[in-house]
């Protein structure tokens, strides 16, 4: 009886059949993580994308026919380029600069007499979920992108 047992035994060893299921059984969950990973990574640059795009019109508007205070029309042309649906917040902020970087009031001079150059910027916030929380990957919950013009004097 243990001769028999110990012959099953090596015949069932040497038994290649139904290896490749269990190879298969083993790889796929990997591979669907791995998946679903990159399709979210994807789908947060294409929205990033989007957001970056969306500034960027924002402050196209800003530069056409001399548009540059008008909040409400730079908020319109950033939403109009957004995707519909896509909760979205925007922020124009205002700042002047001198050549060596600083910012300062817009109505004083930089050192040496020279007029601080005027920017505008356009900040897009989104809210962003992830898929899954990835063990070993800092969890993203929102995205931003912005984009800044000089206003010519």
């Amino acid at each position: 009886m243990t001769s028999f047992l110990l012959a099953r035994l090596r015949r069932l060893r040497r038994d290649c059949r139904g290896s490749v299921v269990v190879e298969f059984a083993l790889i796929t969950p990997v591979m669907v993580l791995a998946l679903i990973a990159l399709a979210d990574y994807g789908l947060m640059v294409y929205q990033n994308t989007q957001l970056s795009e969306a500034a960027s019109a924002g402050t196209r508007f800003a530069m056409s026919e001399d548009n540059e205070d008008d909040d409400a029309g730079i908020e319109a042309a950033v939403r109009s380029a957004l995707p519909v649906g896509l909760d979205a917040t925007v922020v124009v902020n205002r700042e002047c600069r001198c050549p060596t970087g600083g910012t300062v009031d817009c109505a004083s001079e930089c050192s040496g007499e020279v007029v601080p150059g005027r920017y505008l910027e356009v900040v897009v916030r989104c809210p962003f979920d992830m898929i899954f929380d990835y063990p070993g990957i800092e969890s993203v919950d929102s995205l931003q992108s912005h984009a800044v013009v000089r206003i010519p004097q």
